[in-house]
């Protein structure tokens, strides 16, 4: 189990990094956060850590200064990796590269290791994207999964997990290989096909399980997506008990 010091000026950035580490099932026994290079050398000096990821671009000292003064202060206990990363554009490049370096940790043997990564040209970004998943948004597929009468709007789901909208849509299409909006609609109409044919309950009820606010709007969706009526498919599909 490794500890880990992740490092930013953005508070936001900060928050959101940890808050994807905390969720993933990386070894850390312990994850801490330093929103300047001063800070992170203190917090090192107390108790040293196991891996930095840090931003290279920070105000009175950068990341790259940082590392330096890092190895000064315990010459004798090498931190296992230092990861640092330009970042230019905000932190949806930031979550994905971080969850990508962090994998390779665990891979690297060599201890006292400093890789640096900047941002990539949007050429490069997308063949990237286009080679791995990303963990967040299959983290996202399956909160869609397991919450089909919530709010899955894309402004809700990009509130609650803490990206941009615009990238939750781009990402999740290239990840998951389908439009956002089209995968909730899918899970819903499975949802309540299997509704319907293990229970009892009213149309309308289903409805507003699966995330419709009216049975008009939700007997239209089904209807154009499964080719019958959800009454329909019920005579059909019942099941016997």
């Amino acid at each position: 189990m490794y500890s880990i010091l992740i490092v930013d000026d953005e508070t936001i950035l900060l928050e959101g990094i940890k808050e994807v580490i905390e969720e993933s099932d990386l070894p850390f026994k312990e994850i801490r956060t330093a929103s300047s290079a001063q800070e992170a050398l203190a917090m090192h000096e107390q108790t040293p850590f196991d891996i930095l990821l840090s931003d290279i671009s920070m105000p009175q000292m950068d990341g790259l200064i940082m590392a330096e003064h890092m190895k000064e202060i315990y010459p004798y206990m090498e931190v296992k990796m230092m990861i640092l990363i330009s970042h230019r554009s905000g932190w949806d490049n930031w979550i994905e590269l971080a969850g990508k370096m962090i994998n390779q940790v665990q891979e690297r043997e060599e201890f006292g290791a400093l890789c640096t990564y900047e941002e990539k040209t949007e050429s490069d970004e997308a063949s990237s994207e286009e080679a791995g998943g990303n963990m967040l948004m299959y983290k996202v597929r399956d909160y869609i999964r397991q919450n089909p009468g919530m709010d899955l709007s894309l402004g809700r789901l990009a509130f609650q997990f803490h990206i941009n909208p615009s990238y939750l849509s781009r990402s999740f299409h290239q990840t998951i290989q389908s439009p956002l909006s089209s995968y909730i609609a899918q899970v819903r109409m499975e949802r309540a096909k299997q509704l319907l044919t293990e229970t009892d309950e009213r149309i309308y009820e289903i409805a507003q399980k699966v995330g419709f606010d009216t049975q008009g709007y939700f007997t239209k969706v089904f209807n154009r997506m499964v080719g019958m009526s959800p009454k329909e498919y019920r005579m059909n599909n019942k099941s016997d008990k």
